[in-house]
């Protein structure tokens, strides 16, 4: 494929990569994936972080939120396998567990807690908008007459 050709179908892929990127992360922070409420024993933990607002809720952070860094962790990468979106490599939380082990966690649940979905609704967003990847790298390239 032509340089030029290249370049514009990879900078198609990157506007679709990174609106599908933001809408994990838009969705994370404002709470609006479908998932289970915490637990109470978590949620009485939670808030002695966070605060309790006067229904009893979390101040400021929604379910899949404890303290940001998981959320901002989350990148539209582009490396020598294409793009993808996840966390890199070295991507840790204070603890030093790394992003990716609590994104499955969070995901598919533990022994100890419910999952709660968030990478696999994305990712059924992305598979049924693929089409506007053509339509984002169609508009990138003008056609010679």
């Amino acid at each position: 494929m032509a340089k030029g050709l290249q370049k514009r179908v990879d900078k198609g892929l990157a506007i679709f990569v990174n609106s599908v990127k933001d809408r994990l992360v838009d969705g994370i922070r404002s709470g609006s994936f479908s998932v289970p409420p915490l637990t109470e024993a978590y949620r009485k933990e939670k808030s002695s972080w966070t605060g309790v607002d006067s229904t009893g809720g979390l101040v400021g952070l929604p379910v899949l939120m404890r303290s940001g860094g998981y959320v901002n962790a989350i990148k539209a990468i582009h490396d020598k396998l294409g793009w993808r979106i996840g966390f890199k490599q070295s991507d840790k939380n204070e603890r030093q567990t790394s992003y990716d082990d609590i994104a499955k966690w969070l995901e598919f649940g533990t022994s100890r807690m419910v999952a709660r979905p968030h990478w696999r609704p994305t990712a059924e967003y992305a598979r049924q908008n693929v089409p506007s990847v053509g339509r984002a790298v169609m508009s990138t390239i003008r056609v010679a007459r």
